[in-house]
């Protein structure tokens, strides 16, 4: 169980993962949260059973490099339409050979040795379905290998089919 974090404020990201939760997602495409607050957050964090998930602005490998840097432990990616958009957002999560993350030995390799040989396999990218195009594409974006799963954007998605928003769920369902 999870929740998103708007809220940018380190006390905010503590009194969750200190709460149960699995997972904490900070929300970096709808706040105005900048990276570092985001890094701030993180460090809230540890020492919990939680796992960090940061939403990037966009699907751009210097973003998600940044954020993964910083220590996230996983990235949810919005508006991915294409397998190829999801192809790509992959490929910037991943070190070479399996994609085109810079090494940068920031908090996320700080404390841990062995992060450059395990984080391509322990690192979560999960893709945002938002749009009718996502839709058509989603058995294509699910089989990329490294998408580990998937986020129906309710608002975005509403608004791209044309529903409510925000959606009126009980006349569309």
């Amino acid at each position: 169980m999870g929740t998103f974090i708007e809220l940018g404020h380190p006390d905010v990201a503590e009194i969750l993962s200190h709460s149960g939760f699995d997972w904490l997602l900070i929300d970096g495409e709808h706040s105005p949260m900048g990276f570092e607050t985001m890094e701030r957050m993180l460090q809230a964090m540890v020492g919990t059973d939680c796992t960090p998930i940061i939403r990037p602005q966009w699907n751009d490998p210097v973003i998600i490099k940044r954020i993964l840097d910083l220590g996230a432990h996983g990235i949810v990616v919005p508006w991915v339409n294409t397998k190829e958009e999801a192809e790509a957002a992959v490929r910037a999560a991943r070190y070479p050979p399996e994609g085109i993350r810079g090494w940068g030995p920031r908090r996320a390799a700080r404390w841990d040795p062995d992060y450059r040989d395990t984080a391509n396999e322990e690192i979560l990218v999960a893709v945002q379905v938002e749009t009718q195009e996502s839709l058509d594409n989603l058995d294509a974006i699910m089989g990329v290998d490294g998408v580990d799963a998937c986020y129906i954007g309710p608002w975005d998605l509403s608004n791209n089919l044309g529903f409510s928003v925000p959606p009126d769920y009980d006349n569309k369902v």
